[in-house]
């Protein structure tokens, strides 16, 4: 990723905001990941097998944390108002998606895409 890519990115982003736009994110893929956790159980016929349950338990476990990683991140972000995320070009190199960067920096794409989209960039495997 170029920096031109992420300058412009960020400036003045407080601390707090980041958090809250990361536990957005966070929450978005709780509910999508609860969504599949549907998909898979329902598709399995009867009583999942053994390795079944254990994809289905570790689904449950994956939302859970989520859902608690975002809680954590939007109760820290309160104790940080007004802090100021400094520079914050090198963490947003980190980021691959510039669209979640763009949601991150709580910034919105043309599209009018909200935190929290499902879109993203296309990636071919």
């Amino acid at each position: 990723m170029s920096e031109s890519k992420t300058e412009g990115l960020g400036a003045g982003l407080m601390l707090d905001e980041a958090m809250r736009s990361v536990a957005a994110e966070l929450d978005a893929i709780a509910e999508r990941t609860d969504r599949l956790h549907d998909l898979v159980f329902s598709t399995s016929s009867g009583s999942p097998d053994a390795a079944g349950a254990r994809h289905v338990q570790a689904i449950d476990s994956n939302i859970q944390i989520l859902a608690d990683l975002s809680a954590f991140l939007r109760d820290l972000s309160e104790t940080l108002p007004g802090h100021d995320l400094g520079d914050p070009h090198t963490a947003l190199r980190a980021l691959t998606l510039n669209s979640l960067k763009s949601r991150i920096v709580g910034r919105r794409r043309e599209g009018g895409e909200a935190p929290g989209g499902e879109t993203g960039d296309l990636e071919l495997f």
